[in-house]
């Protein structure tokens, strides 16, 4: 009887384990009832590769252990809470080796995406 009792309280346990009993109901929330955070998309439909692409001291690149960003390619990434959401996007053409920034961007509670092309603004055009 009571190997019954404490597998039927090991299943009880486990049920409730699964259940999400932080009673917020709000999607836009995390389990530790903070807001979650944007993420920034950064999308290059120029004609050349770009290289050290950041924002904010955030790298972006399309090709894993690279830090390039292929034209007509696009990197998304969460920011962070210490993350200033205000600021320039940098970059350098490789084909030329100059380094660039774009206008400046400010990406609010939502999903933000970026598209650089070449009418972007930027200290050397792209």
């Amino acid at each position: 009887m009571k190997k019954i009792f404490v597998i039927g309280a090991l299943v009880i346990a486990l049920i409730l384990a699964g259940c999400n009993l932080s009673g917020s109901g709000d999607d836009n929330n995390n389990s530790n009832n903070t807001p979650e955070l944007p993420s920034l998309t950064i999308n290059n439909q120029s004609s050349y590769i770009l290289t050290d692409v950041k924002f904010s001291g955030i790298s972006f690149s399309s090709s894993g252990s690279s830090n390039e960003l292929a034209p007509t390619t696009q990197s998304v990434k969460q920011l962070t809470a210490d993350l200033n959401k205000v600021g320039y996007i940098t970059f350098v053409r490789k084909d030329i080796g100059i380094a660039c920034r774009s206008e400046v961007i400010s990406v609010n509670d939502q999903d933000y995406t970026f598209t650089l092309n070449p009418y972007t603004n930027s200290a050397n055009s792209i």
